[in-house]
């Protein structure tokens, strides 16, 4: 089924913070291999998609992760629910062997 250039902007207008999100990702994940850094953008890959795959922590607001010699470094203010989830999705992403979590969490609802 093609799709119209129009539907594309559409699209990504609508989900424009994600677009921003997966590019930066992208765009760090480039300067980290060209300089060295012992970064690993494919265990971030894989955990950004679970997260994104799990429909408690797509879009939740305030969550950030970067992944660091394959530990996941969770940053952002959370709620408490999302922040568990978001650790349990870590702890079983390949590549991922350890988290460091720096949440600051919102009061539970």
């Amino acid at each position: 089924m093609p799709l119209s250039t129009s539907a594309i902007a559409l699209w990504a207008w609508a989900n424009r913070d994600e677009v921003v999100e997966w590019g930066a990702f992208a765009v760090r994940a480039a300067q980290d291999l060209y300089a060295g850094n012992r970064h690993d953008p494919a265990a971030e890959l894989r955990l950004r998609a679970a997260l994104l795959d799990d429909r408690r922590t797509r879009r939740a607001p305030g969550l950030s992760v970067r992944v660091r010699d394959g530990v996941a470094v969770f940053t952002g203010l959370v709620q408490p629910e999302t922040r568990d989830v978001a650790v349990h999705v870590a702890e079983r992403t390949e590549g991922i062997v350890g988290v460091d979590d720096q949440f600051e969490m919102l009061p539970a609802r």
